[in-house]
């Protein structure tokens, strides 16, 4: 197979029996798990070793980059090491490919996305991806990686299946969902009875309700309605929104609507009847009710009702919560006609059916009052500007 000067060649009968072309394939179990955090709204981004228009073809293989509302854009590591800070800050997040990438450039873009405010994890198994694990909020690994990347990773993958992320994923969502519609309980909670005691209080018309009412509205309201919230939390799309304005959005409209209504509610039947417990009574189930109601605010039970980040279509459509509010309003209903439970909570039932009508009218003013002030969109504009 090589002439005189031994150089390579093929003797002229030499017949072809076949053709073997090698390529790239990308295993159905890491397609399904790329596919399914793009639709969670997971950004992907790909270091290579390689060109970039080479792991282009690889992760059209996964279906990424095949709609044209979200192609992907590729961009090499010579390339990156000519910009300035804020140019290299703006192709981390712009760029979906980088293809001949350093260790020391992995580093740096998981660095530029963390300085953008983004949460970034980072899949690695050689020494090549250990800066980029390093500056990672969370490191992710096989068990078949090197001792290196098994050192620094959060999370090994025992069965080298990244299908194992998915789960963590919907772990992660649910939790944060979660606690996120807890502290808006608690939080609204906070708000409205520090303004309504300071608007009592302030008009000389003594303290809104009794205290052992207050365990009632805690209770009713707020405990019992979080432990449900919590089992029952759904695995939507965590907002990506600053905290401090996702709660502040909630929970500063719901609890002046909420504190005014209720002190309206008190005055009116203190001014009606002359009996400053019987105010505290109708204070108590106007508290108790609003409480219920923003649950379902919160997890409204049709899909087709969002509330500008309240209620998230994906994080709709379950009755359960809705059942739940229904079933505490009916056992305080209930209790209410039990006499022990006045003696333990303060709890009765009000005098006239046109009583019940006041607080059921009291509680449709507040919540129409906090869904409009919710769909106020210059707000949000007006804490960004702060914040920023």
């Amino acid at each position: 197979l090589h002439t005189a000067d031994g150089m390579p060649t093929l003797p002229d009968d030499l017949l072809p029996l076949c053709r073997l072309r090698y390529t790239e394939q990308v295993r159905p179990q890491a397609v399904e798990t790329v596919r399914a955090f793009s639709q969670s709204g997971v950004e992907m981004k790909v270091f290579a070793q390689d060109a970039p228009e080479r792991t282009l073809a690889v992760l059209r293989q996964a279906g990424l980059g095949r709609d044209d509302s979200t192609p992907l854009r590729a961009v090499s590591g010579p390339e990156l090491a000519t910009l300035d800070r804020e140019r290299f800050e703006r192709a981390a997040v712009e760029n979906t490919i980088f293809g001949t990438m350093s260790p020391k450039l992995e580093g740096q873009v998981v660095d530029a996305l963390r300085a953008r405010g983004e949460a970034v994890a980072v899949v690695g198994d050689g020494v090549n991806d250990l800066p980029a694990m390093q500056q990672a909020n969370l490191s992710v690994t096989r068990q078949s990686s090197s001792p290196a990347a098994l050192s620094v990773a959060d999370i090994v993958l025992l069965e080298n299946s990244s299908q194992a992320l998915l789960r963590v994923l919907d772990k992660g969502q649910r939790i944060a969902n979660g606690l996120l519609d807890v502290l808006k309980l608690y939080l609204n909670q906070v708000g409205y009875l520090t303004l309504l005691i300071l608007a009592i209080w302030g008009m000389d018309q003594g303290f809104p309700y009794q205290s052992k009412q207050g365990t009632l509205i805690t209770i009713g309201s707020v405990i019992l309605p979080s432990l449900a919230l919590v089992v029952w939390a759904p695995a939507g799309v965590v907002p990506r929104t600053h905290l401090g304005w996702l709660l502040a959005r909630v929970v500063v409209p719901s609890a002046v609507t909420i504190s005014a209504a209720t002190a309206l509610v008190y005055r009116f039947f203190k001014l009606t009847t002359g009996d400053m417990a019987y105010a505290q009574l109708a204070v108590t189930y106007t508290l108790t009710i609003s409480g219920l109601v923003l649950v379902i605010l919160l997890r409204p039970p049709f899909r087709d009702l969002t509330l500008v980040g309240i209620g998230q279509g994906e994080r709709s459509g379950d009755w359960r919560p809705a059942a739940m509010v229904l079933a505490l309003l009916l056992l305080v209903l209930v209790a209410a006609q039990i006499p022990l439970a006045d003696d333990l909570i303060g709890l009765r039932p009000l005098q006239q059916l046109v009583d019940y009508a006041v607080v059921a009218l009291a509680v449709l003013a507040w919540a129409s009052a906090a869904v409009v002030l919710w769909q106020v969109r210059p707000l949000e504009r007006l804490w960004q500007r702060l914040h920023s």
